[in-house]
């Protein structure tokens, strides 16, 4: 369900996302709830880059982001494409 969530905004707005999910664990306070570390990158201009963020912190589900990485990358046109990474943990029951 998140993977399909993020998939869709990714989607929308344009964006080829590589979203690698590990396993799931479970977390110390409750043994029903799993966490599971998340990552994406993905590259597009700094505006698109900030919006998919954005989108990402709406969804429904927990969205944790630890780390973000943003890398000046290639011109494109009269952009600079911004190679974004992501690093973040997700739970579920």
């Amino acid at each position: 369900m998140l993977v399909t969530a993020i998939e869709k905004i990714a989607e929308d707005q344009g964006l080829d996302v590589d979203i690698k999910v590990s396993e799931p664990s479970a977390t110390d306070k409750n043994d029903e709830i799993q966490k599971a570390p998340i990552t994406l990158r993905y590259q597009s201009d700094l505006e698109n880059s900030l919006e998919f963020i954005n989108d990402l912190q709406q969804l429904p589900m927990h969205f944790e982001i630890h780390n973000l990485h943003l890398n000046v990358g290639l011109p494109s046109g009269d952009d600079i494409l911004i190679v974004t990474s992501i690093e973040a943990v997700t739970y579920w029951k």
